[in-house]
C-alpha cells in the first residue's frame, strides 16, 4: 500500500491485504497501540518544496530591500 505506514506500540510493521479489499496487520494477543498513517512520498516532497520556497522568498525579500535610513 503505497503511502500507508503502520506501527504497533511505536514499532513499524508490514501492512498486507485481506479479502482483496481491506488493510491488515499481524497482531499478537494483548493491548497494543496501533497507528495507521497515510504519508505518500508526493506529499512529503511537496511539503519540502514549499518550505524551501518560502525560505528562499524570505531571503530574497530581506536582501533586495533598499536601506530606507541613511
Amino acid at each position: 500500500y503505497p503511502g500507508w505506514q503502520a506501527t504497533i506500540d511505536g514499532k513499524p510493521t508490514n501492512i498486507f491485504s485481506t479479502n482483496g479489499l481491506f488493510s491488515a496487520i499481524e497482531l499478537e494477543a494483548g493491548n497494543h497501540r496501533v497507528i495507521f498513517q497515510y504519508r505518500p512520498l508526493s506529499w512529503q516532497l511537496g511539503l519540502w518544496i514549499s518550505i524551501t520556497t518560502l525560505i528562499l522568498w524570505g531571503l530574497a525579500f530581506r536582501f533586495t530591500q533598499k536601506n530606507v535610513y541613511p
